[in-house]
């Protein structure tokens, strides 16, 4: 079977006919599984590298693990500080989404994980699209968050099923003890 992530570039030079668009479906069909398995450890990998011993930033924290997702866990840099420093109200929709990408990729892994379409959602990008205030809890689908004005984002899971499942499934790929 050829996978898709070792002939990105052969795939890329086709012709876009019928056929060749057909023979791609096909192989990502076939490497779903795989091409799952590599974005779930994606948005693991992000989540775990702000424990609090982390060459990644200097400024870790202790809720958040080395080893898997915490039920709770802290992300920084996710709002943008030059408009918060004029901000006079505890009220924000002013977060930098170039930043918020991992996020939205985390709600895609966890749609995808739970198979449920995205759109149908509540995302942390819609509420924030609505305003929302500074260290109040929303809750979405799969978790609830809240924000403060140093630019972290603090997450909690809703689920203990999802989390521990998100938690297994990258665990299992890297064959760490315990999975």
């Amino acid at each position: 079977m050829r996978t898709f992530f070792n002939n990105k570039q052969e795939y890329s030079n086709l012709l876009f006919t019928v056929d060749n668009i057909n023979k791609l479906l096909e192989i990502l069909i076939q490497n779903s599984k795989e091409i799952f398995q590599n974005c779930i450890e994606e948005s693991f990998d992000y989540l775990i590298q702000y424990y609090l011993e982390n060459r990644v930033h200097i400024e870790g924290w202790k809720i958040n693990e080395r080893w898997k997702v915490g039920k709770k866990f802290i992300l920084l840099n996710m709002i943008d500080w030059i408009d918060l420093k004029y901000l006079k109200t505890d009220t924000i929709n002013c977060l930098d989404y170039t930043k918020g990408e991992n996020i939205r990729y985390l709600e895609k892994v966890l749609c995808n994980l739970v198979g449920r379409d995205i759109s149908r959602v509540l995302t942390v990008e819609y509420i924030v699209n609505n305003g929302i205030e500074f260290r109040k809890w929303n809750n979405l689908e799969f978790f609830k968050f809240k924000v403060f004005k140093k630019g972290t984002i603090h997450f909690e899971f809703l689920n203990e099923k999802i989390w521990n499942e998100f938690n297994r499934i990258p665990c299992e790929g890297k064959k760490w003890l315990g999975y």
